[in-house]
């Protein structure tokens, strides 16, 4: 397996609790994502009002846009795989099923909570320290500062006792009081692919720019890895879990059909896009393995396609 972080890019993930990997995808891979997030909300790629009606207005940022063969194409890339296969230290990953991100420019017609945007984690602060675990987004378009791109507090994977009094018992922060905070916006170009530690709080802003925001989120974690609630059980319910969730997994991308399971915060899409449009992606033998068609011991799975 090729390593694609340097020993500097290691150093500054220990030290900031992110990481950038340039052109972790080609142009063309980007551009295939871009148009198929505009096909899925059914809006043009030149400024238009419709940015800021229909679907967009009532999702918000997210794009509940999950199996399309271009997001696909991000996933199985190698050097995605490679990015997060270092940072693990193993390649026998699981690729998580993700949707998609479209922020147009802050306007009066798409107000916001705030200019500023908020800060938080995606990880329970009960039991300190939190696991490692990562977290990854794909930028499709190149985005500045001000864009509304993420953010975080470099650093502060390393400081969660800091962060939970800063809480306070919120779930995050966000507004002015950011402003006392050394919030680190991360520009990117197309194709950048940022992961960062779970336990670094982090977050977007609003776009304040003439450009969209575009995004994929994608994530990879070691194979059979049990979430926070599976590590309680015993080895055998636990992989009892994972082939459910395997089997769900492998019936989503067969019917190119929405999230996994459909509650906050992935409440799906209600017009059921991709299942009367889309069409079952073609999956490379790397991709067959992060889905969990294939296992990683190189046996084909029961399951077939």
């Amino acid at each position: 397996m090729e390593n694609v972080f340097t020993e500097k890019d290691l150093l500054f993930f220990d030290e900031n609790g992110y990481v950038i990997l340039r052109q972790a995808v080609s142009p063309s891979h980007v551009a295939a994502a871009v148009r198929a997030i505009y096909d899925f909300l059914e809006i043009p790629s030149s400024p238009d009002d419709s940015w800021y009606t229909g679907y967009v207005a009532s999702h918000g940022a997210n794009v509940e846009l999950y199996q399309h063969q271009a997001l696909w194409d991000n996933r199985q890339h190698p050097r995605v795989h490679a990015a997060f296969a270092q940072l693990w230290e193993t390649p026998e990953l699981i690729v998580s099923i993700d949707r998609a991100g479209f922020k147009p420019p802050l306007n009066e017609n798409y107000p916001g909570r705030s200019k500023m945007g908020f800060l938080h984690l995606d990880a329970s602060t009960d039991e300190l320290p939190i696991p490692f675990r990562l977290q990854g987004v794909l930028a499709l378009v190149d985005t500045e500062a001000n864009q509304g791109g993420f953010h975080c507090l470099p650093g502060w994977h390393k400081r969660t006792e800091d962060w939970v009094k800063l809480l306070n018992g919120r779930k995050k922060i966000e507004g002015e009081e950011m402003n006392q905070l050394p919030l680190k916006p991360v520009e990117t170009a197309a194709g950048d692919l940022i992961i960062w530690h779970v336990a670094l709080p982090h977050g977007n802003g609003w776009n304040l720019s003439q450009q969209p925001r575009i995004s994929q989120y994608i994530n990879m974690f070691p194979a059979r890895w049990p979430s926070s609630r599976a590590a309680q059980l015993d080895p055998s319910d636990q992989q009892s879990r994972w082939e459910r969730e395997r089997e769900l997994r492998i019936k989503a991308w067969r019917e190119h059909s929405g999230p996994i399971r459909r509650e906050p915060p992935f409440p799906g899409d209600e017009r059921n896009w991709e299942i009367e449009h889309g069409r079952t992606a073609v999956l490379s033998p790397l991709g067959r393995r992060l889905l969990g068609l294939d296992s990683w011991e190189g046996e084909a799975a029961s399951a077939t396609d």
